[in-house]
């Protein structure tokens, strides 16, 4: 009846009950958190990657022009970047 109250162990199964859900709660939120470290991680990993492969490329073409400079006439290759002198 409305009026009425729950016998006792109504009470404590409703308190169990209670804190189970908080706990899930806590575990869902302490899931998401990682989960996000997680996908940042990944992120920085993926732009590492990037940024390795584009300059191992860039180098890779860097050394193969050098290498295809004809030689100057002083006997060496020609200087792509020399320093500049007065």
């Amino acid at each position: 009846m409305p009026g009425e109250k729950p016998p006792q162990g109504s009470r404590e199964e409703t308190a169990l009950l209670r804190e189970e859900v908080a706990r899930q709660k806590r575990e869902s939120e302490a899931r998401e958190v990682r989960e996000a470290r997680s996908e940042q991680l990944k992120n920085r990993v993926s732009v590492a990657a990037i940024i390795l492969t584009t300059t191992s490329a860039a180098t890779a073409a860097t050394r193969r022009d050098r290498r295809a400079q004809p030689p100057s006439p002083r006997g060496g290759r020609a200087p792509s970047c020399g320093p500049i002198t007065r």
